[in-house]
């Protein structure tokens, strides 16, 4: 009798393990579920929002909020250094490396905001 009690200690010990490894995975496996929904979630926004960014990529102008033409090409001030650098408005900086998130309208003054931001 002592071998079947044995074996039936066994087989409880093995079941509980189960058990135990189940629930574990019934507890974690939502929360997973949803670490891993919301991390796609932000992937797929940054990469929709990086395809929509892309078509100003070789704009030359962009109008302001009152429909003023703004060119982007052309001589520039850094908010970041003061320095002047030449090229598109919203480049970085040669010198200090910030970008430009946004440059006044050239007739009215009113923001034109960077695209990539």
């Amino acid at each position: 009798m002592s071998k079947a009690f044995a074996l039936v200690w066994q087989l409880a010990r093995r079941a509980l393990s189960l058990l135990v490894v189940a629930s574990y995975g019934a507890l974690l496996a939502p929360w997973v579920a949803l670490a891993l929904a919301a991390w796609a979630t932000r992937k797929m926004r940054a990469l929709i929002r990086a395809c929509l960014a892309v078509r100003y990529a070789f704009v030359r102008e962009l109008r302001c909020q009152a429909g003023h033409r703004t060119s982007l090409i052309g001589v520039f001030e850094c908010r970041g250094c003061g320095g002047l650098f030449a090229g598109y408005a919203f480049d970085r900086c040669p010198t200090c490396g910030e970008s430009c998130g946004y440059v006044p309208c050239e007739r009215c003054a009113l923001a034109v905001r960077n695209p990539y931001l």
